[in-house]
């Protein structure tokens, strides 16, 4: 999963691909470095970002979908977004993933996705958005914590056809230890749920914390192979041309 920020504060590529023109040139980037789809986010969920209402997030997403649509790109869709109201926009320009880092916050989400059921939503765990802290003691029955938080998630999706994908949430409100607990134990995740796993690794502080002098790049993709060994089906990242090599071998 490629990532595509049309936000001016995203915390790696924020105010890069905000016209059009420079949006749609990424995207094709993405998609000639080995991208299998793309996660288009306009709503940056950084450490202490700033929330923004569902107009301005329609305004930087709109323009971008009729771009994609217009010139015909033959790729699935995932929109990182939290409101309902733009998840239905979306998915009706023929999006298929809604990216949810709320995890069904918003109460009409449900709904939306009763009426699209050949789509996917992901899920995550988190500890509130925006992160406003690191979680100072780490929580030594993390898994737990996840397991019950995403129980509950699936019982208001119960109801639902659409295809589920659960994100633990790496670097959101948790700490190095935390981080890397939860990176040896998605196999948990697995045989708990037996639904897909997304990793988040990508340049996130706790990878830079790891190898504080290494490419975080570079070192985004060992973290990935170890989580993909550990059951991971899904890599989200920037560069996803680093994982190619790779992919032959996940395959």
């Amino acid at each position: 999963m490629g990532i595509l920020n049309i936000t001016p504060d995203s915390f790696s590529d924020g105010d890069l691909y905000l016209e059009p023109p420079k949006a749609l040139e990424q995207l094709y980037k993405l998609i000639s470095a080995g991208a299998d789809l793309i996660d288009i986010g306009a709503e940056s969920t950084r450490p202490n970002a700033t929330l923004i209402d569902e107009n301005e997030e329609w305004q930087r997403l709109e323009p971008i979908l009729k771009e994609i649509t217009r010139n015909k790109v033959q790729i699935p869709l995932s929109i990182d977004t939290r409101k309902a109201i733009i998840a239905q926009k979306c998915l009706e320009m023929g999006v298929k993933f809604i990216n949810d880092v709320s995890s069904l916050e918003d109460p009409q989400m449900v709904k939306v996705l009763a009426k699209f059921p050949e789509s996917s939503i992901v899920l995550t765990h988190h500890r509130g958005l925006p992160v406003k802290s690191i979680n100072a003691k780490p929580n030594l029955n993390l898994m737990q914590e996840i397991i019950i938080f995403f129980e509950e998630k699936l019982r208001q999706l119960k109801n639902n056809a659409n295809e589920i994908i659960l994100d633990m949430g790496f670097g959101f409100g948790k700490g190095l230890e935390e981080n890397i607990l939860m990176l040896k134990e998605i196999n948990c995740l697995q045989k708990h749920f037996g639904l897909p796993v997304l990793i988040g690794l990508s340049r996130k502080r706790f990878v830079k914390e790891l190898w504080p002098n290494q490419n975080p790049d570079w070192a985004s993709v060992v973290l990935s192979a170890v989580a993909v060994g550990g059951g991971a089906n899904i890599i989200r990242c920037h560069e996803p041309h680093l994982f190619a090599p790779l992919k032959q071998i996940w395959k």
